[in-house]
């Protein structure tokens, strides 16, 4: 026989109480708690039958762990050594830029064809165009000691 649940509030003292019912239907339920309630809801109990096989925890699938890279096969960081190549190239090209830059901007100022403000501006760009150069080839140099010093570390 199914079970019910009750809910309202007791008539003498007003308090919200629960009251388990065992009844065919709900309205059994209701009749059987009488008129010592005033019904708020009456609900079914829920049982869970227990479970046909014993529960086991789940199992999950851990791969092994693999070997690190022994001291004779150290990772060869492809990535940083290309992209050190690439800042090279383009800071030694920034460089040759600055150095035409300032060569054309003197030549021009010398001849007349340009103001000297403007020559000077372009001496200036030229000098800028150095600086980037020379600190692209160093960020790519950079990168090759830090590849340098992880593939050292392999050895120990």
């Amino acid at each position: 026989m199914p079970e019910w649940d009750v809910i309202g509030a007791e008539r003498a003292t007003g308090e919200t109480s629960t009251r388990r019912v065992t009844a065919d239907t709900s309205e059994a339920a209701v009749r059987a708690v009488g008129q010592s309630m005033l019904i708020e809801k009456v609900k079914p109990v829920r049982v869970v039958p227990p479970p046909s096989e014993p529960l086991h925890p789940p199992e999950f699938y851990y791969p092994p762990p693999s070997p690190p890279p022994g001291p004779g096969n150290p990772p060869a960081y492809d990535e940083i050594v290309h992209g050190a190549n690439m800042l090279s190239f383009v800071g030694g090209m920034s460089i040759l830029l600055g150095l035409i830059t300032i060569v054309a901007a003197m030549a021009a100022g010398a001849n007349g064809a340009v103001p000297g403000s403007v020559a000077a501006g372009f001496v200036f760009s030229g000098a800028a165009l150095i600086a980037y150069g020379i600190l692209s080839r160093f960020v790519g140099s950079l990168g090759l000691a830090v590849r340098d010093m992880a593939r050292n570390s392999f050895g120990r």
